[in-house]
């Protein structure tokens, strides 16, 4: 497995921030481009909200091996869910070769025997929130964020971190579907 080095993977949640924030949310635009400060809303999520996304991406780690980690089963941002349409199709083409992704995301390896798995969640920005899975997989400790943006009144995976966001080997799957 070949993975892209990012450092500032913690990162990535700004662009998604930016892209789910409300324009009128901040307060007044003139006095923001006054320079005065602003008070922006503090993030949070309703808790049937959260414990419903967190119940999704248990689900994932019910049986490991019954997911397609090609299609997975989780509503998406159209953004990400053309980068997976986008990877299938190369496999498709590629008659059954591996492409960007010769691993399961979700396990963050090609094999598992799962063990301690704890899900959380943590809002992140008005709109934004990740749902952390930390588990073993033979015994190795894993972390897996999958960030969710409020799109109306939906949710919608946007993102995946896979390792931690200080690790120098933290990945994001959309910057993996992306190196092709």
């Amino acid at each position: 497995m070949i993975r892209a080095r990012l450092a500032l993977a913690p990162f990535i949640v700004l662009p998604l921030a930016m892209a789910c924030a409300d324009p009128g949310a901040a307060g007044d635009g003139d006095a923001a481009e006054s320079g005065e400060t602003v008070a922006l809303p503090e993030p949070d999520i309703a808790p049937d909200e959260a414990a419903a996304l967190e119940a999704q991406v248990a689900a994932l780690y019910d049986d490991p091996f019954a997911v397609d980690t090609l299609n997975p089963p989780l509503p998406m941002t159209d953004e990400l869910a053309a980068l997976f349409a986008a990877e299938r199709a190369l496999v498709e083409a590629s008659d059954g070769m591996p492409g960007n992704l010769d691993f399961a995301w979700h396990i963050d390896g090609q094999d598992a025997e799962i063990t301690e798995l704890a899900i959380t969640h943590e809002p992140i920005a008005p709109g934004l929130v990740a749902v952390i899975a930390r588990f073993e997989n033979f015994g190795e400790p894993r972390t897996v964020r999958y960030l969710w943006a409020q799109q109306g009144a939906d949710w919608r995976l946007a993102d995946i971190v896979i390792g931690e966001a200080e690790d120098a080997m933290a990945v994001t799957l959309s910057e993996a579907l992306r190196t092709r």
